[in-house]
């Protein structure tokens, strides 16, 4: 059953025509970053604006997010 979850809360984007991965970095959620990346999901995904998760999180400076991302094999 988590695994189905898992499979549609990484597969939709926001109403705003976010990425999940791009809603967990703006939000902080490491750990639901962190399941994106297991998952496999796209990490490169943009949004309207062309922001990307590796994008937003530089942004943020959060750091743990950037490392996350490329070890996850976003491209920089």
């Amino acid at each position: 059953m988590k695994h189905l979850l898992l499979a549609f809360l990484v597969s939709t984007l926001s109403l705003h025509g976010q990425s999940p991965a791009l809603e967990a970095v703006r939000q902080s959620d490491h750990s639901r970053l962190q399941s994106l990346i297991e998952a496999q999901r796209d990490l490169n995904a943009a949004d309207a604006n062309g922001m990307t998760a590796l994008h937003q999180a530089a942004l943020q400076d959060d750091l743990k997010g950037v490392r996350m991302l490329l070890e996850g094999k976003a491209n920089p």
